[in-house]
């Protein structure tokens, strides 16, 4: 049957369009393949922006490439300068001109961290995507910090915040301030808040910590690692307490160390908090032993106890001392035992291995 021209022509259409959907995803798969050695190439070279590029474009090509948003997150990542809050706004022409805008410095790190938690999303037990995002959290908290510190110097002298161009020389919470209208007071409290807010707030590292040491799809290890890690923020917290409130009183013609009683609504407020710190802190390693019991783990253990035994010589307690003292003592036996059955382990292991090994 022969086909008439208008029909062979709808027919070529059609089969040009199929032909089209068949190979546009290939083709730009291959694409994104192309873009993605270019980027890998730039950033091997340190060239990092050139690499954010890269993989932007890759990820436009093929939405369903999982290297790209890693090779985005590792590039966005390089550019984070967390010890470095000047300058607060990039020349992107290196002129001087009107280009210059707000820097991209936390920006970067924050879009970094929410493609990282996309992947550890599928890979829960995967320590570097834990670490970097870890690594970033921390790195925005001490940015911010150091922007605080920034700011408290400006309070005294305003006249040094801006250059010749009128610009101020730290990042503002608010980059759409102007030089002459910023309380430097203010600034310097905001940029205090977000860095608590990166610290302990929602997104914080301390609950990023914590959604690692619940999460079951994780190794008992590893998680016993964060509990860990969490207990060491509370052994810190009860460490600032109990440094301001010690001092040195001679025994049987020795100096020995004697923990006070804290004084003042504030002092007291700060005693009770650090109270708290240690119970969770004694809790989140109990976990931790539970998971994997570790001569670190009980290592732990036994400093918590011990500042518990602090805290009641400071609060007069000497029944919770006396109690905590036995406590940390057994503690620290266990951490006897545990360390001498890894050396015995070890020296069977090194026994049984064959001669030349």
């Amino acid at each position: 049957m022969k086909l008439s021209a208008p029909k062979i022509a709808v027919l070529a259409a059609i089969a040009i369009t199929i032909l089209v959907v068949i190979l546009f995803v290939p083709i730009n798969s291959i694409r994104a393949k192309s873009q993605l050695n270019e980027g890998v190439t730039a950033f091997r070279d340190r060239r990092y922006d050139e690499a954010e590029n890269y993989a932007r474009k890759a990820m436009e090509l093929d939405p369903n490439n999982e290297d790209a948003p890693r090779l985005l997150s590792a590039a966005l990542h390089s550019q984070f300068r967390r010890n470095n809050p000047l300058p607060c706004y990039e020349d992107t022409k290196g002129d001087k001109g009107d280009d210059v805008k707000p820097d991209g410095n936390r920006k970067r790190a924050i879009e970094a961290i929410a493609l990282y938690k996309k992947m550890i999303e599928k890979k829960p037990d995967d320590d570097d995507l834990y670490k970097a995002v870890f690594g970033l959290i921390d790195g925005l908290a001490e940015n911010a910090r150091q922007q605080a510190a920034k700011a408290a110097e400006y309070k005294a002298n305003p006249s040094a915040a801006v250059d010749s161009k009128g610009q101020p020389l730290v990042c503002l919470t608010d980059p759409s301030k102007t030089a002459d209208k910023i309380d430097w007071g203010k600034e310097a409290d905001d940029w205090n808040k977000e860095a608590d807010k990166w610290t302990n707030g929602e997104g914080g590292l301390k609950k990023w910590i914590i959604a690692r040491a619940e999460n079951t799809r994780v190794d008992p290890g590893k998680r016993a690692e964060a509990y860990l890690s969490l207990a060491s923020r509370n052994q810190q917290c009860v460490k600032d307490v109990t440094d301001r409130h010690q001092g040195t009183v001679e025994k049987d013609g020795k100096q020995i160390i004697q923990y006070k009683k804290p004084e003042g609504e504030e002092d007291i407020k700060k005693y009770n908090d650090a109270l708290a710190c240690n119970e969770e802190g004694l809790q989140q390693v109990k976990q931790a032993i539970d998971l994997a019991e570790t001569e670190r783990a009980w290592g732990e253990m036994y400093k918590l106890r011990l500042q518990a035994v602090w805290l009641a010589e400071m609060g007069g307690n000497d029944e919770r001392k006396k109690q905590y003292e036995d406590l940390a003592n057994q503690a620290l036996q266990k951490v006897g035992e545990l360390h001498k059955q890894a050396a015995n382990t070890a020296s069977s292991s090194q026994q049984a291995q064959p001669p030349g090994k």
